[in-house]
């Protein structure tokens, strides 16, 4: 891991200037300076024009303070601080109170506390108690205890000041909580946990004051209301207005004689060879001119390697950019419990996922602060320090993330984006900060690389520095592995630590490998979807003795079959344009007799097919026998529980390897005609079960068939879940039917089909609707490289060529027929080739039209 680092650090600052092929400007980002104020653009280090934080709205009063005109260049400080984020506020605040006759200069390459803690996802809680039992292994008891003490007795410093001098940053107490998605992680999580637990027996008097309560199954559901987690891990903790706070900290220092410089960027640094009359050992260069002093502190997080060429080639800082929306939910949240607290989601496949609702009083209350999902970018959006323009992808997953983990219920149907904006955070191979002074460099001192947890970490660690710069002497509470000098002496080392792995606090640094699965071959690219008239091995032969098909689907089946009933389990067919039934209902494969053209709709209860999985790979060894020629794909659409799935593909791996053409098996997770028994693909947490069944590197195309989705948190869901199993999916069938339609009869306006008479629709009714779905989920899936290779096999509603068309046109690799079939039989293949002429290729088909 470590040479994968020393590959790319060195070019962090090249790598830098090439984001804009991964971001783009978003009609929700806006800009926090404008060029004429701010000319210098130099890869590495903060640009202008930033995208502004929904913090920063409207800006604070200090955001552009020069606390003297010009910059003051005949003179030498005792100490310039480089950066105004906490780092730098705190550091400042920390020496003016040991002494406030100290001449400090603060400068600031764009306005005040506009970096990294301006642009966060307003937390300020501890957050690593994953982290103790790693810690411990690794460590020791005595430093993971250090460690863990620091981050939540800096938290209660931040209050404490915060509260003492009465800054309005809408610092808010709130319960906090880790929310697990899935059993593995949560099982983790609980057993760190209950090793803290045991610590704290032991060791009552060293573990920090903060009881994390364990919340299981549907207890932690019915606690927090958020219908998808299996567990949550509680404590307490705080939102606020991270701008405003460390405004607040760097006013408290402006009346102490602190001097702010604002726009000011520092370009480089420069050790005298000998101390000048005044003392100074330091020139710093910048934009408007060069500044002197006697000790110079870097707190300039991200943009660090590529002011101190030293500490980047360390390869052990790497600038990461994060990023940030603020959204509101179209639902009343004024008296939900669920909106008055902060959530944290470690396992979310697009990545950690951090949320904060904005408390009553506070600006836009009921909205909702929602970060993460590095992991939607193809490079994690390492090594970007370009924090102008936002990961259009990664806004789109955060836009409908709320929605997804807060649930339909709570959210509500729509959601209204107030912002979205990125800043540079710097992360290290071991998770801690850098702090302390720069090896071999009298004078320059560091307090950056805070890994996006600044609040818990950086105000107790600038006052361990400043003990470091005006003592000499290095506080006992302040856990060695913070030191700055470790950078230097990791170099060489070819292993990181071993907790790494159990933590994954850097799992960022691995590169992405992804093996392509098997390929899903379909010419011409129309075929049949799994309907009733798909059902015994008659429908097959006819299909695949069709010169127009490229492919055939078998109806769903299961291991063990489905209980069919003639009686319960029927379809009709009905007029879209008058919604009124043909006579007459089917349980079989044979349409109703009398059936007329106009009724081209079709509605089914029907449920899956009463043939078993092995009966239908034994139609296909008999269907090889009398077609010897044939060599067109059977997809082989099944469904059951994940184990059941499991088990279908080693039987369709094994059947395989005795027929003469391709197999490749499509899990249908949508059938909505099932009572009890929701569709798994329309919750990210069922559908992960299936997944993560799945092999990891198929020998045979595999899909899944989703349902008609019908808002974005639905699509945003999808697309995480499939992320971690993007090497075992092949293609995506969309759409399903769409459930819980009705139709009644002319004369009795009862329902026609048995029961409730509720079942999925398909055929021109579910045309647009299939579009939009097959649409959306193209782009979604090209904008992420991991996925873009999944085809998607479209139907819904097509019955001519024209159907053909669009469905192709909107992304579609191949199109399939449900209804069409039922009403024209397998003839409907070769009317759609006959107003195609032809013509299957996409480009010839928009050329023509």
């Amino acid at each position: 891991m470590r040479s994968s680092l020393s590959q790319v650090a060195t070019a962090s600052i090249l790598l830098a200037s090439g984001a804009n092929a991964l971001a783009v400007a978003h009609p929700h980002s806006s800009r926090s300076d404008t060029p004429d104020e701010f000319p210098l653009k130099i890869p590495g280090l903060p640009l202008p024009n930033a995208t502004k934080s929904y913090w920063q709205d409207p800006p604070h009063r200090i955001a552009n303070l020069r606390s003297t005109k010009d910059l003051p260049t005949d003179k030498t400080f005792d100490y310039v601080i480089i950066g105004s984020g906490i780092s730098g506020a705190a550091t400042a605040h920390k020496l003016l109170d040991r002494d406030s006759s100290l001449s400090i200069l603060m400068i600031e390459a764009r306005t005040a506390a506009s970096g990294a803690t301006g642009r966060n996802g307003g937390h300020c809680k501890p957050g690593d108690y994953n982290g103790v039992k790693a810690w411990v292994e690794t460590y020791g008891e005595d430093d993971a205890l250090r460690i863990a003490n620091m981050e939540q007795d800096c938290v209660n410093d931040v209050r404490d000041f915060v509260r003492s001098h009465n800054i309005s940053s809408d610092f808010t107490d709130v319960e906090t909580a880790s929310l697990y998605w899935t059993d593995d992680s949560f099982k983790a999580a609980v057993e760190s946990i209950e090793f803290q637990h045991d610590l704290e027996k032991r060791r009552p008097d060293d573990v920090p004051k903060n009881k994390r309560t364990i919340w299981k199954g549907q207890d932690a559901r019915d606690y927090w209301g958020w219908p998808e987690i299996v567990g949550a891990v509680t404590f307490k903790a705080h939102t606020q207005n991270p701008y405003h706070t460390v405004c607040g900290i760097l006013e408290y220092s402006l009346e102490k004689g602190l001097n702010l410089q604002t726009k000011t960027m520092a370009l480089s640094l420069n050790q005298l060879g000998r101390k000048t009359k005044a003392g100074a050992k330091w020139e710093v260069k910048t934009n408007r001119g060069t500044v002197k002093s006697k000790q110079v502190v870097l707190a300039t997080n991200g943009f660090t390697p590529a002011l101190h060429p030293g500490i980047a080639s360390t390869n052990f800082t790497m600038p990461v950019r994060n990023q940030v929306s603020a959204v509101t939910p179209s639902a009343n949240t004024t008296d939900n419990k669920v909106f008055r607290r902060s959530n944290s989601v470690p396992d979310l496949h697009s990545g950690n996922v951090y949320i904060a609702a904005q408390p009553p009083g506070a600006k836009n209350a009921g909205s909702v602060v929602i970060g993460g999902s590095t992991q939607m970018s193809p490079t994690r959006e390492r090594y970007i320090t370009d924090d102008t323009a936002i990961n259009d992808q990664i806004a789109y997953v955060l836009h409908g993330a709320a929605r997804t983990v807060y649930g339909y219920e709570n959210w509500g149907g729509s959601t209204k984006v107030i912002q979205d904006w990125t800043g540079i955070v710097c992360e290290t191979p071991d998770g801690f900060p850098l702090v302390g002074e720069v090896p071999a460099e009298d004078g320059l001192w560091a307090i950056v690389c805070m890994n996006g947890h600044g609040m818990a970490w950086a105000y107790r660690s600038a006052e361990a520095l400043v003990g470091m710069m005006t003592e000499g002497k290095t506080p006992k509470w302040f856990p060695e592995q913070f030191k700055a000098q470790r950078a230097w002496e990791a170099q060489g080392n070819d292993e990181l630590p071993s907790y790494l792995s159990q933590l994954q606090l850097h799992a960022s640094i691995a590169p992405v490998t992804t093996m392509a699965p098997p390929e899903l071959t379909i010419n011409p690219p129309l075929l049949n979807s799994a309907t009733p008239w798909a059902t015994d091995i008659n429908d097959l032969l006819a299909i695949a003795s069709s010169p127009s098909t490229g492919a055939i689907t078998t109806r769903t089946s299961l291991i063990n079959g489905f209980a069919h009933q003639h009686e319960q389990h029927q379809y009709l067919f009905f007029n879209p344009g008058t919604v009124t039934p043909d006579q007459g209902t089917s349980s079989n494969q044979i349409p109703p007799s009398g059936h007329t053209e106009d009724a081209m709709a079709s509605l089914n209860n029907l449920g899956y097919s009463p043939i078993t999985l092995d009966g239908y790979l034994g139609f296909l060894s008999e269907i090889s026998r009398r077609l010897p020629g044939l060599r067109k794909t059977f997809i082989v659409s099944v469904t059951g529980s994940p184990e059941d799935i499991k088990e279908s593909y080693a039987r369709i791996e094994i059947a395989s390897k005795t027929l003469p053409f391709p197999l490749a098996m499509e899990v249908n997770l949508s059938c909505p005609n099932i009572p009890g028994a929701p569709p798994p693909a329309y919750g990210g947490a069922a559908l992960k079960k299936y997944l993560d069944l799945l092999p990891e590197n198929p020998s045979l195309p595999v899909g899944i068939k989703t349902p008609p989705y019908t808002h974005h948190g639905q699509f945003a869901t999808l697309i995480e879940t499939l992320l971690p199993t993007a090497s075992s999916l092949s293609f995506i069938t969309a759409t399903n039917t769409l459930g819980s339609c009705l139709i009644l009869e002319n004369d009795k306006l009862e329902p026609q089909l048995p029961g409730t008479g509720v079942g999925g629709m398909a055929g021109p009714p579910l045309h647009p609707l299939a579009l939009g779905n097959v649409s959306t989920l193209r782009k979604m899936l090209d904008q992420v490289p991991e996925l873009s290779h999944i085809k998607i096999i479209g139907v819904g509603g097509v019955r001519d060529g024209d159907g053909y068309r669009r469905m192709r046109s909107v992304g579609a690799y191949a199109v399939a027929v449900g209804t069409g079939l039922g009403k024209q039989g397998p003839g409907v293949f070769e009317r759609i080739e006959r107003d195609l002429k032809g013509e299957w290729r996409v480009s010839s088909l928009k050329e023509k039209l």
